[in-house]
């Protein structure tokens, strides 16, 4: 298979997303897949990836996945009891 250049596969993940036409918080298929998918490699992908994390279209969590959107906002602590 011929080398994907970065720019070829961020192009082609692009499409991905925009025909995948999945609602924001939606998780992407495995690295693995995804790569296999675009025809790029693994190390590749994550590149991509980054640059979507970095744009705001995609979010990761390590061990559960590549997610679509932002990243949902953390819940805020309660507070503490007086003392």
């Amino acid at each position: 298979m011929p080398r994907t250049s970065r720019a070829e596969a961020l192009t082609r993940l692009r499409g991905y997303l925009a025909a995948a036409d999945s609602p924001a918080g939606a998780q992407l298929p495995p690295e693995r897949v995804l790569a296999a998918e675009l025809g790029c490699s693994r190390q590749t992908l994550r590149a991509c990836l980054e640059r979507l994390e970095v744009e705001g279209l995609v979010w990761r969590h390590v061990g559960q996945g590549t997610f679509l959107g932002r990243r949902p906002a953390a819940r805020p602590s309660p507070p503490l009891p007086p003392t």
